[in-house]
């Protein structure tokens, strides 16, 4: 092994590094226009310097991308043109694994959001919470980390109309 080896490798992680903490994209898949300009709208009172991507359909999502890096959080609706069911959660959990997501959704029965979030959604929420609720979920999904997205916190809004850990 030459010298110029554990050099380049190093440089490798440190660009990868680098690339995961330069994100300031923020995904907000729906295909309703105006629930998409709501949820964007709150997201750049919280954060001004983010660039938040307003895309419509699953499809649009590697179209609409400027970086390789992850965003810094999606949003998701649930009920999309081309995803059924929590399958829009898997594309994302799959293609974005360490990112925050949040499912907004019209759908507020238990069983969606228990499914969503074992599909690996880090929030649930119902489109039905009100402004406040939206609000202070989009302040908790901003503030989790990758380490959060992973899995460790799971938290829903909307039913009960509290944060709170979910199994």
């Amino acid at each position: 092994m030459t010298g110029a080896e554990p050099d380049s490798r190093r440089n490798a992680v440190c660009q990868q590094l680098n690339r995961a903490s330069d994100s300031t994209e923020i995904y907000v898949i729906d295909d309703h226009p105006i629930m998409r300009d709501a949820i964007a709208s709150v997201l750049r009172r919280l954060r001004g310097d983010a660039r938040i991507l307003e895309i419509g359909t699953l499809a649009e999502v590697p179209l609409a991308t400027s970086t390789d890096a992850p965003p810094l959080a999606i949003v998701l609706d649930l009920n999309l043109p081309d995803a059924e069911g929590c399958s829009g959660v898997m594309y994302v959990r799959s293609n974005y694994p360490q990112t925050p997501l949040a499912v907004c959704s019209a759908s507020p029965a238990v069983e969606v959001e228990t499914k969503c979030i074992a599909a690996g959604a880090n929030l649930y929420i119902d489109k039905a919470a009100g402004s406040q609720h939206l609000k202070a979920a989009m302040q908790t999904l901003l503030s989790m980390g990758a380490d959060d997205a992973g899995g460790v916190e799971r938290a829903a809004l909307g039913l009960s109309k509290n944060l709170g850990a979910n199994a």
